[in-house]
């Protein structure tokens, strides 16, 4: 049985434990998908949330959510994804960051799949007008839901709205590289 977010943070409340799992269990795959798009790799995906999830058993995190927990969660991953983005483009002898400067060709196994990056790129491709354009703001342009909201003249509601449809509509064309 799935529960719903406000059982999960009830559950949390009762015993941490059983709460985290609840939530592990039911956000854990769909968050790696997203991880995946952002970072690029499925074990660095797979190692910021489960660093998500770690993070919020230790810290409590889940006590002061008011909001949505599926919100909570995809800020967070898609946070530790930029952070190791950004960890990765400051070490100059990073295999990506090496490949990027043309100083040293880095090898094959260190590359995002090439066949899943172009199963991405028509993802993204086949996106709705608002919903690519809100995707490609907020998630490779780094903007926050205000600023694309701004710059879209439309509200953060609807910049909402379209972002999770497109990650439902990346999400089901991703899928086949995700089964096990």
């Amino acid at each position: 049985m799935i529960m719903s977010d406000r059982e999960i943070l009830k559950l949390y409340r009762k015993n941490d434990h059983k709460g985290i799992r609840a939530a592990f269990d039911k956000y854990y795959h769909d968050l790696c998908i997203y991880a995946t798009g952002i970072a690029g790799e499925l074990p660095v995906a797979e190692d910021i949330v489960q660093t998500v999830f770690i993070k919020c058993w230790k810290d409590k995190c889940f006590l002061n959510i008011q909001s949505s927990l599926k919100s909570y969660l995809y800020t967070s991953v898609r946070n530790g994804c930029l952070n190791h983005i950004k960890k990765q483009h400051a070490n100059p002898h990073h295999p990506i960051t090496e490949h990027i400067s043309g100083e040293i060709t880095a090898p094959p196994d260190h590359l995002p799949d090439p066949v899943m990056l172009a199963a991405l790129d028509r993802a993204i491709a086949g996106l709705p007008g608002k919903c690519k354009e809100v995707f490609l703001l907020v998630v490779a342009r780094d903007k926050s839901y205000m600023e694309a909201a701004t710059e879209l003249h439309i509200t953060v509601n609807t910049v909402k709205t379209q972002l999770s449809r497109a990650m439902r509509k990346i999400r089901h064309h991703m899928e086949p590289f995700f089964r096990p």
